[in-house]
C-alpha cells in the first residue's frame, strides 16, 4: 500500500470522525457547552479529561459485552467515533498553538 492510499473502510471511519466533528460544533453553537477541545479557552489539561471521558464510555462498552463475546458492535463503533472526534479537536488546538508560536 502506498503512503496516500486509504482503503474504503479507511474512508468510511474517517467521514464519520468528520461528521462527528462538525455535531461537536453544531452542540456548541447549540449552547449545549461552551467549548470543544479546539478551543484555545480550554486547557490541555481539561481537553485530556474529555478525551478520558470518552475513552471511559469506549471502555464501559467492551466491559458491558463481557470481555468481547457480546459487544454492542454499533455502540462501540459511536464510542470510538466520538474518541477520535475528540482526539482531532484536541489536535487542531495543538496544531494552532504550534503556528502561533512560530510567528
Amino acid at each position: 500500500m502506498e503512503r496516500n492510499e486509504y482503503t474504503d473502510s479507511m474512508v468510511a471511519v474517517l467521514d464519520l470522525v468528520a461528521t462527528e466533528r462538525g455535531r461537536q460544533l453544531f452542540l456548541k453553537s447549540q449552547g449545549k457547552f461552551a467549548y470543544t477541545c479546539s478551543d484555545k479557552e480550554m486547557t490541555h489539561f481539561e481537553a485530556l479529561t474529555v478525551l478520558a471521558e470518552e475513552v471511559g464510555e469506549a471502555a464501559h462498552e467492551v466491559n458491558e459485552g463481557i470481555g468481547g463475546r457480546y459487544i454492542d458492535k454499533r455502540r462501540l463503533l459511536k464510542e470510538l467515533i466520538q474518541v477520535a472526534a475528540v482526539a482531532v479537536a484536541w489536535s487542531e488546538k495543538v496544531k494552532q498553538e504550534i503556528e502561533e508560536d512560530q510567528t
